[in-house]
Order: C-alpha cells, then sequence, then structure tokens
C-alpha cells in the first residue's frame, strides 16, 4: 500500500486549520461525493456514504454532507473524522485526518493500514465495521474521555511526518554528522520533520542509542563523530 499523495500548500492549510482539542465543537464531520453527487460511486456501489449521511444527519454537534466550502475549518474543529470507502477500498480522507489533527474513524472492512510496522494505528485511530455504521458507533465516539481523545490527536499529530513528502526527503548525504533517520535504501529524512525525534538532540554514541530506544518507533538514527 503506497499513502496517498497530499499537496504541500494543501498541507499547510489543513495544519492551519488544527485547531486545539478543547477548541474543537464537533465530535464527527464528513463531507465528500456519494452516489447522489457523482456517477462513480454508483457505479462502485458506494452505500455507506449514504448510510452515514441518513444515521447522523441532524445532530447538532455532527457535521456530513456533500462537498462544502468550508471543508478545512470542519475538519480542523472536529474531534473525528470518518473516513468510509469510496470507490476502492482506500482513500485520502484517512492521510488529510493526520494534518487536520482529527481522529480518523475507518469504515472500510479490506483497507490494510500502511506502515504498521511504524505506526500505531489502534493508539490514534478507530476501526468500526461497515455494517455496523449507525447510533451505536456514534454513541461509542461520545463515551471516549476527552483525556484520551487528546491523547489520540497527539499520537496522530506525531505520526504526521509519514505522510508529508514534502519534509526533507533526499538521498543521503554523508557531509551530515547526525540528525538523520534511515528510511529504505538511499533514502532518509530528517529527525526534526518527526515531533517525537525533534525533542531528541544527538551529541554522541550513547544519545544515539539512547534515543532509540526511548522510541519504539524509531528506525536508527545515524550517528557519525564529528571530525
Amino acid at each position: 500500500m503506497i499513502p496517498g499523495y497530499i499537496d504541500r500548500w494543501r498541507i499547510a492549510s489543513m495544519r492551519a486549520s488544527n485547531k486545539p482539542t478543547d477548541k474543537r465543537g464537533f465530535i464527527m464531520v464528513f463531507h465528500g461525493h456519494h452516489p447522489g453527487s457523482n456517477a462513480m460511486y454508483v457505479q462502485f456501489q458506494a452505500v455507506l456514504r449514504t448510510k452515514i449521511f441518513e444515521s447522523f444527519s441532524g445532530i447538532r454537534d455532527v457535521s456530513v454532507g456533500g462537498p462544502v466550502d468550508d471543508f478545512f475549518e470542519r475538519m480542523g474543529r472536529s474531534h473525528f473524522c470518518l473516513v468510509p470507502r469510496g470507490s476502492s477500498a482506500w482513500t485520502i480522507h484517512l492521510y488529510e485526518s493526520f494534518f487536520f489533527g482529527c481522529i480518523p474513524v475507518i469504515l472500510s472492512d479490506m483497507f490494510e493500514m500502511p506502515f504498521q510496522e511504524l505506526i500505531d494505528w489502534p493508539a490514534l485511530s478507530v476501526k468500526w465495521p461497515m455494517h455496523e455504521v449507525g447510533p451505536p458507533l456514534l454513541e461509542y465516539l461520545r463515551s471516549i474521555p476527552l483525556e484520551r481523545v487528546a491523547e489520540m490527536k497527539r499520537r496522530l499529530e506525531e505520526a504526521s511526518c509519514f505522510f508529508d513528502y514534502h519534509s526533507g526527503w533526499a538521498p543521503h548525504d554523508p557531509r551530515d554528522e547526525k540528525g538523520w533517520l534511515n528510511w529504505g535504501e538511499d533514502l532518509i529524512t530528517r529527525a526534526n520533520d518527526c515531533e517525537r525525534l525533534a525533542s531528541v538532540e544527538v551529541q554522541d554514541l550513547v544519545a544515539c542509542r539512547a534515543a532509540c530506544e526511548a522510541h519504539a518507533q524509531c528506525n536508527t538514527i545515524n550517528y557519525r563523530a564529528s571530525d
């Protein structure tokens, strides 16, 4: 699974719309195309989106429907974002949620999450069976304590760097002495692109090991002693 690509300007706008937990007035949001607005969704029988509208329309602190002009604002003011399958099992709505700080509620039974060896998906998202979408889902989301919601949001934002392809990806430069995170063959990203590593000052080999041991998701921080 290769995660969806999002333009740099769009990511910046999403992050600018990202409100703190205590400033969010919606419990959940979904706005997107559906069988009533796009023939493609009729062809692929994306009836789940219609079910979302039927189940949650008209609820005061829920915002669901077709595309809206203030989409960014609504996403940035919601605790949870519904992520239903569309014309296929995956959807760009999942990756957008990381930048909005809006905890994704994944409604796609066949969707296999990317980067499972790096991202603790249960700690930052909710997976809900498609056939059970309805009032019990809303009741469950309301039952999650606000402290837990804030922690899930924090973890979501920490992992957002894995879906931002504009954050320092480059071929490895052997002249750099520190501050690199390994990512596949000959590809690296600067450690300060991830908040979980940005706070770590790697000054020597001991600190390098300690940084990785302190973060279960850490691959390897390349360390090279100063000349």
